[in-house]
């Protein structure tokens, strides 16, 4: 090792040093001594002409030495009267009332002055100063911290005749124990009476150091000798000049042996393995969370409830999603080993190591895949799950494995070794802490016996596999895939989410004012338990409230009751919020029911859904589609869910393409399709399998005029020559009126009126629609007062332009309001240029249906306000006193 020069300027440059001769009298090698500090080149071998330090970072002032005067203060003078300090030298006590010691002023004794000398260092003169009394009252002072590491005081040396009254009593004491008159006795020498003898004769100096600073009090001893070897000089010959001699202090550590070596190589390694685990666990944190980006895209798609529908099970999926993503973690292991085995590095690739490595980092993705799968569900966004979920598992896996290797260092103290230990077995449960834990431990493990086999004889090589080194990561590893894979399926078939047995609410949140249609239909359904009817789909009371187990609750569908025959297109319209595919969902078995029931081909949702799926096809509101497979691949795949025989499916495929419209672009990824493309695969796919009945939420969404007559053809051929029954969510009025036998509008989930499209405009229509076009423009009011005039039922709904709109009731007959419209055209000279006369539209009164739901949204916001408003009144008013 390196030589190492011992000096005082290690810990402060400038450093804060004191001396004190303790009387005048002294003798003249200490005042000689004392004069060394003051003068070049001053203290130690700072100054010298031949240093050894570096002067650059030691340098020398080339300015004499600067006495200065400290006045002391009168509040301090005060405060040291008050003790009788000039007597006792003993200043104001501190206190540590405050678990840290609190001075008053004037503790510590007057201010002393001071010398700046050329090492630039500041030198107190504490002549007459109590120097235990100062340094202990001032050690925390700020002037001082961690600034001041020694010091010297020079003492009185008493004459040679009290050196002589000294020997004479040790040789009288020695006589006596030697005497041979004593030997019938025990001679001692007194130690009480001896010890005086020897305090009458102190050292000539004192070296003060701080023990804080390591090497101070050898570094100050050699400030001290070279101090005394320029006073000897001087006093042999006061015109030499000392600047050039000086006494260095030089370490030489002893040279290290080989096991000392190989045990500082160890905790070198240490280090170093520590950084290749967190490498490791930086690498792997990626892998795991990329497999989040597929399985949230098929969940917001709706895909992953396609696959259900088409008959995948729960458990099905989530093994089959395992598999694939384990495959595919392991070949990013195999590059991961392949790297460690190119590098040859020992520690993981020799021996039993290697196996214990393919183990460690088998199991680490064996458990942390399956964890990954339940936090999907927090996630809207792909991306968003990707990067917070890598940052998660790289900060676990680093804190974790970092926190147990810092308090590993402090194994000499009990209770960070306790929680240490405790630290260990809570963190098991964390794959990626056993991950980085079990490569540190395997590798430093590996060390241990490459170490140990050199300089034991005998040794047996500790194996990594024991349950107190790698065993016990490994055996949680294990249990951690299994729990989270269980822990998965039971999130899956919803284990968690309370039975609806357990949920309280009101039997009856249907309207009051229920139509009598929706209640003779409902009482329909009661009637017919045993469904007589032969309805393929009976809602009865079906129920869904968000928000119930948090006190917050939404009602969404309210105890809907509907029956649909076989061959039936049936129709759900309702605008945004109405709670259609809630229905939808509910049916389908993407959310669960709160109340009531369903039963498709008389299998219920609730107990048999996967029966139900079994008679049911789904084409969901927005495309569940894999943007890089061909329409042909993805009527291949759901035609093998389905359970289609593999001989048959090229020719289903085929026919549904053609039937589609789909045959040019069969072959080309989906991404490439426009919207009415791929609304038409996911109506093929709705009908592969041959289902009983078909749910289409909203089936013709960006499909432009064209693509939607086509889409409505293909529909009524299903309804009208295969007998399937479907059931469509549609905001189209126009749709509905082509496609559908009967119809209900929901409204804030309720049924608010059902029946055919004809049955519904003569029910619900405000009469006749009369559309008027003019001539002149300035001429619309004597029309509108003519019209009005003959025809008084006659109400203006709007005038545009040239247009004028009527509306008029169903007591009219259509003849008056022909005869008054053409004698108008005669009287009026000719301003009704045309006119039209037709029944109020499916628009009309779905418009009418859908401003009740505005209506009461708007109420139930200016109710909540009010509450709000009477809330804050009764706590901000103050009453009388």
């Amino acid at each position: 090792p390196p030589m190492l020069i011992l000096h005082p300027w290690y810990w402060s440059n400038p450093n804060y040093i004191f001396q004190s001769l303790s009387n005048n009298n002294a003798s003249n090698i200490s005042q000689t001594i004392q004069q060394t500090f003051t003068k070049p080149p001053s203290l130690g071998t700072r100054c010298i002409t031949s240093t050894m330090l570096n002067q650059k970072l030691y340098p020398c002032s080339k300015t004499n030495t600067t006495h200065v005067n400290v006045t002391t203060s009168h509040d301090i003078m005060n405060a040291l009267n008050q003790v009788n300090y000039n007597q006792t030298r003993i200043s104001p006590e501190c206190d540590c009332w405050q678990k840290m010691q609190t001075c008053p002023i004037g503790s510590g004794g007057p201010s002393a002055n001071y010398d700046i000398i050329e090492t630039k260092d500041i030198l107190y003169d504490l002549q007459e100063f109590n120097i235990s009394d100062w340094i202990v009252k001032t050690e925390y002072d700020l002037e001082y911290l961690m600034k001041r590491f020694g010091g010297f005081e020079f003492l009185l040396r008493y004459m040679p005749n009290d050196v002589q009254l000294v020997n004479e009593r040790l040789i009288n004491q020695i006589i006596n124990i030697t005497n041979p008159k004593n030997q019938s006795s025990l001679s001692t020498i007194d130690a009480t009476k001896i010890a005086p003898l020897f305090r009458i004769f102190p050292p000539q100096a004192s070296i003060w150091y701080n023990n804080k600073g390591w090497p101070a009090s050898v570094a100050f001893l050699n400030v001290f000798n070279n101090a005394l070897l320029r006073g000897l000089l001087l006093q042999n010959n006061s015109t030499i000049s000392v600047d050039n001699y000086g006494i260095t202090a030089i370490n030489h550590p002893l040279p290290q042996s080989q096991i000392e070596i190989d045990s500082d190589a160890l905790q070198s390694l240490a280090a170093i393995q520590l950084f290749t685990a967190i490498c490791v666990i930086f690498a792997l944190a990626f892998i795991p969370a990329s497999f989040l980006v597929f399985l949230i895209d098929e969940r917001i798609t709706t895909s992953k409830h396609l696959q259900f529908v088409s008959g995948v099970k729960g458990i099905t999926y989530w093994w089959g999603n395992f598999l694939w993503d384990l495959t595919n973690y392991c070949i990013s292991i195999a590059f991961c080993v392949i790297i460690f085995l190119a590098f040859d590095i020992q520690s993981y690739v020799s021996g039993s190591n290697l196996l214990c490595l393919l183990l460690l980092l088998f199991l680490y993705g064996f458990a942390i895949i399956p964890l990954m799968y339940p936090i999907n569900y927090f996630f809207q966004t792909p991306s968003t799950g990707f990067v917070l979920i890598s940052c998660i598992n790289i900060f676990i896996g680093i804190i974790t494995t970092i926190s147990t290797f810092t308090l590993d260092s402090f194994d000499d103290e009990p209770d960070l070794v306790r929680v240490n230990n405790i630290l260990k077995k809570i963190f098991l449960i964390f794959p990626h802490y056993c991950l980085g834990r079990g490569l540190f431990d395997m590798s430093i493990t590996y060390q241990t016996n490459a170490i140990s086999t050199k300089y034991i004889i005998g040794y047996v090589s500790t194996s990594p596999f024991q349950m107190n080194i790698v065993g016990q990561n490994l055996l949680a590893l294990f249990l951690q895939g299994i729990i989270f894979f269980i822990f998965t399926i039971l999130v899956q078939y919803r284990f968690f989410i309370p039975d609806r047995g357990c949920i309280h609410m009101s039997t009856n949140i249907k309207s009051s004012n229920e139509d009598n249609d929706v209640a003779t239909e409902r009482e329909r359904i009661y009637n017919d338990s045993n469904n007589t009817s032969n309805d393929i789909l009976r809602m009865v009371d079906l129920v869904k409230i968000y928000g119930w187990l948090f006190g917050k609750q939404f009602t969404a569908v309210k105890q809907t009751c509907v029956g649909i025959k076989q061959g039936e297109c049936f129709g759900l319209l309702g605008i945004n919020g109405s709670g259609k595919s809630t229905t939808f969902k509910m049916l389908t078995g993407e959310i669960s029911m709160t109340d009531g029931n369903a039963y498709i081909n008389n299998y219920s949702v609730i107990k048999q859904l996967d029966k139900v799926r079994e008679n049911i096809g789904y084409c969901p509101q927005f495309d569940a589609l894999d943007s890089l497979l061909t329409a042909r691949e993805h009527l291949y795949f759901y035609a093998r869910l389905r359970g289609i025989k593999e001989k048959n499916i090229s020719f289903i495929v085929d026919c549904l393409l053609k039937r589609l419209g789909l045959t040019l672009w069969a072959d080309r990824p989906v991404k490439h399709y426009s919207g009415g493309n791929k609304r038409k695969l996911s109506t093929a796919i709705s009908i592969i399998g041959n289902p009983s009945i078909i749910f289409m939420d909203e089936p013709t969404t960006g499909m432009d005029v064209r693509a939607k007559r086509f889409l409505w053809n293909c529909i009524l051929t299903l309804t009208r020559q295969d007998q399937k029954s479907v059931i469509i969510t549609s905001h189209s009025m126009e749709e509905c009126e082509t496609l559908c036998n009967r119809l209900v509008i929901m409204v804030s989930g309720e049924f608010k009126c059902l029946g055919s499209v004809q049955h519904l405009k003569e029910k619900f229509g405000d009469g006749y629609t009369i559309l008027v076009r003019t001539n002149i423009d300035v001429k619309r009011k004597d029309i509108i007062d003519y019209i009005q005039q003959y025809l008084p039922e006659a109400i203006v709904k709007e005038v545009h332009n040239k247009m004028i709109h009527f509306r008029v009731s169903t007591n009219v007959p259509l003849y008056k309001m022909f005869s008054i419209l053409e004698k108008g055209r005669e009287e009026l000279l000719n301003l009704i240029e045309d006119y039209t006369i037709s029944q109020v539209t499916l628009d009309d009164v779905f418009v009418n249906f859908a401003k009740m739901q505005q209506d009461e949204q708007i109420i139930e916001q200016i109710s909540n306000q009010e509450n709000h408003y009477e809330l804050m009144h009764r706590t901000n008013r103050i009453e009388p006193t």
